[in-house]
């Protein structure tokens, strides 16, 4: 069985209506690429004004904070033995503030209460 066709008002077509420099093409190229997001996705992220880099911060903050938290975790292993279950703890904790923040979709569909 085929997929179900899109509405025409969501299909997308192209537009060719861009006019840029050479230089410009590939500074938009590349802040695309970097962003992980197609030309196209690019230049309709920044027209909503959110920028393509937006949704990530709060994948960068849980970055830093288990940055963090992992230092604290390495300074108390060379200061005092610890127990294994603890450690695993600390580290599940920080495992789910990175599921939390990179695919909060994910957290809400396993119901994840802790």
């Amino acid at each position: 069985m085929a997929r179900p066709r899109k509405p025409d008002q969501d299909k997308r077509t192209r537009w060719d209506a861009l006019y840029v420099t050479p230089s410009e093409r590939l500074e938009i190229t590349k802040a695309a690429k970097q962003a992980d997001l197609s030309v196209s996705q690019y230049l309709l992220a920044a027209h909503r004004r959110r920028g393509p880099s937006a949704d990530r911060m709060g994948t960068i903050l849980a970055l830093i904070q288990a940055e963090r938290e992992l230092a604290a975790i390495a300074r108390q292993l060379h200061a005092v033995p610890t127990d294994a279950l603890v450690l695993h703890s600390d580290l599940l904790a920080i495992e789910r503030s990175f599921r939390r923040a990179a695919l909060p979709w994910a957290y809400r569909l396993e119901g994840d209460a802790c």
